[in-house]
């Protein structure tokens, strides 16, 4: 066979080391690959032939020191006319899945994956370290650092990382390089997590109005003994017979009245009485509650005291049981403190009572007062996040039919009751973020 130059020879040198990426499996771009063939052009046709036998072929005609693995296996067929012997060489070993690698003026044919197993790195040495974290969970830590590592335990080669859940600890199995990377998360990550104390006052303002005016006409007719006007008890004209006292016939008076007027028209056998009484109450109420709860950054708390109260249920076999409703004083917070040492809050306060005045078959409903939020305050603060108004008014009048109706004289057949009610729900919330150190909260 024709010998070729020694510039073409180390031209085909180039030319291999410009496609080595090719003996690990990756596929190079279409606009490089097979760039330029500088061969010297050769004629090659061969029937069903011994690949090896073709690729010593191959070798001969350029001269190259050529290795072939022993895994390369198999015949070929192929009529070539003046080719590139560059390019010969490449088909030969694209058409059996083989690779080349060069290894100082030896050219290694072989399987890619062989080849590929040969371009692997070796692995580093592995050793064990145990790694002790604070105050964060060391599987979450473990979690972040494989995550970002890309390194997953147990695959042949690698190290492997274990957690110990009684001390914290992380044992890991790596190659130092991983295990520094593992050292500077946990510096930066196991640090103490900042808490936030929260404060909150509910309060409850209310005002009630009530007035009333009404009338009480009563009469009786006497033969003696006693006579009854104003609500005040007097004897009988001297002489009279004893007789009866009866009920008034328009009792339209208020109940539980504060003030009163009595007058009473009197003869001998006819007793007139005429009773104006008359109520009004003020009142003012407010109730202030203050729950407070302390907790971690970004990590929900919730703070309850209230009484269940306890009530009958029938099921439909008939059978009786006893359940439970709840009636508490409640503040669910989660703090997010900010870099600028404010705090985000997502808050659920609720003030539930009792009614014991509106209850039904002794048991009384639930008077439920919630506000949720989600704020944004400065460190030491105080917001507002809820309030509720309510203002109620009545007027109820109660009359005889058609004399109650008649001007100015229907005064004094009717009673009339005025009732108004204001209530007002506030809540004041106030974050203080706190240091490291305990601090003693007063009540």
């Amino acid at each position: 066979m024709k010998r070729i130059s020694p510039v073409c020879v180390l031209a085909l040198w180039s030319a291999l080391n410009s496609q080595s990426m090719l003996a690990a499996g990756q596929a190079a771009p279409s606009s490089v690959k097979r760039s330029q063939y500088v061969g010297e052009p050769m004629s090659l046709s061969v029937q069903n032939l011994d690949v090896r036998t073709v690729l010593q072929s191959l070798a001969d005609f350029t001269g190259f020191n050529l290795m072939v693995s022993d895994t390369v296996k198999g015949s070929i067929t192929l009529s070539l006319q003046d080719v590139p012997w560059d390019q010969a060489l490449e088909l030969v070993l694209e058409s059996k899945g083989l690779g080349k690698r060069l290894e100082g003026n030896v050219l290694l044919i072989a399987p890619l994956e062989e080849i590929a197993a040969r371009e692997r790195p070796e692995p580093a040495p592995l050793r064990r370290e145990l790694v002790q974290v604070n105050y964060a969970r060391a599987a979450d830590i473990v979690m972040l650092f494989q995550s970002v590592t890309g390194g997953q335990p147990g695959i042949e080669g690698q190290g492997t990382i274990t957690v110990d859940e009684r001390t914290n600890t992380i044992i890991a199995y790596e190659s130092s390089e991983r295990l520094e990377e593992l050292r500077r998360i946990v510096a930066q990550l196991d640090v103490p997590v900042r808490q936030v104390m929260i404060e909150a006052w509910i309060v409850e303002a209310g005002v009630d109005f009530e007035k009333s005016l009404g009338v009480r006409w009563g009469g009786a007719l006497n033969n003696g003994g006693l006579w009854k006007a104003g609500g005040i008890t007097q004897p009988a004209a001297s002489g009279a017979a004893p007789g009866n006292v009866s009920a008034p016939f328009v009792d339209l008076g208020v109940s539980r009245n504060t003030s009163g007027l009595g007058i009473a028209f009197i003869t001998n056998n006819v007793l007139l009485d005429l009773e104006l009484t008359a109520m009004e109450k003020t009142g003012n109420g407010e109730i202030i509650s203050q729950p407070k709860v302390v907790t971690a950054d970004k990590e929900t708390a919730k703070i309850l005291k209230g009484t269940q109260i306890p009530y009958q249920q029938a099921s439909k076999t008939g059978a009786t049981s006893v359940s439970f409703k709840e009636a508490s004083l409640s503040l669910e917070v989660t703090p997010q403190i900010t870099p600028d040492n404010s705090v985000i809050m997502a808050v659920v306060v609720t003030k539930d009572e009792p009614d014991y005045m509106s209850r039904l078959q002794d048991v009384p409903p639930i008077k439920k007062n919630e506000v949720r939020a989600k704020v944004l305050v400065k460190d030491g603060e105080t917001i507002v996040i809820g309030g509720v108004f309510s203002k109620t008014q009545s007027k109820v009048v109660d009359k005889v039919p058609f004399l109650g109706d008649l001007p100015y004289v229907g005064r004094l057949f009717r009673r009339d009751v005025v009732l108004e009610k204001k209530s007002e729900l506030l809540v004041f919330l106030t974050p203080r973020i706190m240091n490291n150190q305990a601090i003693a909260v007063s009540h």
